[in-house]
């Protein structure tokens, strides 16, 4: 008899928690979040006078959907027509200390919308470097701020695959050559980089307010050498972001801004969330 290879599957380790565990909940969720997006006169007039070729990706963030998917919900709405083939996943790493870009050997993610398959194309060729990237699942376990991200890919694009990789410590040598290594495997019209990150982190509204600004500014002229400025948990996948940017020659477009505090009320201590488009 021949012998059935078990498929090694990702399960979701935030649904009910960072958004819902169902798929009519996370359905209803998207269409809210969508019809507000469509409603918002102010970036109906962005989006019209954006001069986009193509989108090469889009930087969101990852908190519970409650406060931040409507912001989120910005940047995917431009992509909603795009014909994207492949997403590569870009998030930092909260759960453990990691030196290294961290792909997932997992074959597919579970979502309550469904299964996806990781993409395992041309991988090895990223593994080549050795003091870059490695392939374990540990980190992505308990992840959140990628698995937020797929339900939204799931809900726009019937068939593709995801390349999910958490960024660890590593030198802006290394990062610089990781957005490299990622365009020379991935870059095309059919791909789609999502960087995931949040702002600063439970600061009165006022003082997030202008360390956003801050933060936005040096991403939305790509200033590498200010990006130890920045304030986000998402610090060196924004700086793949950039040096994708740079090497693409494109500029990051800001969407939306917003706080935890624009959903909650209380503008005490807030997380910052801003979605962007490149």
């Amino acid at each position: 008899m021949a012998h059935i290879q078990k498929l090694t599957i990702r399960k979701p380790a935030v649904a009910g928690m960072f958004y819902p565990s169902q798929k009519k909940e996370i359905e209803k969720m998207l269409n809210g979040f969508f019809k507000s997006v469509n409603a918002d006169e102010k970036f109906s007039r962005l989006k019209a006078n954006l001069k986009l070729k193509n989108i090469h990706g889009i930087i969101v963030p990852h908190a519970g959907w409650i406060y931040s998917g409507g912001v989120a919900a910005h940047a995917y709405e431009l992509v909603r027509k795009a014909n994207i083939k492949r997403v590569i996943l870009l998030g930092p790493n909260h759960t453990v200390y990691i030196d290294r870009a961290v792909l997932d050997e997992n074959e597919f993610w579970e979502t309550p919308m469904g299964k996806v398959k990781l993409l395992k194309e041309k991988t090895q060729g990223l593994l080549k470097e050795k003091y870059l990237f490695i392939q374990t699942s540990g980190p992505h376990e308990r992840e959140h701020d990628l698995e937020v991200q797929v339900p939204f890919l799931q809900y726009l694009f019937k068939e593709f695959d995801i390349l999910s990789i958490i960024i660890g410590d590593m030198s802006m040598k290394e990062l610089e050559r990781v957005a490299d290594c990622l365009l020379e495997n991935y870059n095309g019209e059919e791909t789609l980089f999502v960087i995931s990150t949040d702002l600063s982190h439970y600061q009165p509204q006022e003082t997030a307010e202008k360390l956003d600004r801050n933060t936005i500014k040096i991403i939305e002229t790509i200033d590498v050498e200010k990006a130890d400025k920045m304030d986000a948990c998402g610090r060196n996948p924004l700086i793949i972001a950039m040096f994708l940017c740079k090497k693409l020659g494109v500029t990051p477009v800001t969407l939306k801004y917003a706080t935890s505090g624009d959903v909650s009320g209380d503008y005490s201590g807030v997380v910052g969330y801003v979605s962007m488009v490149f």
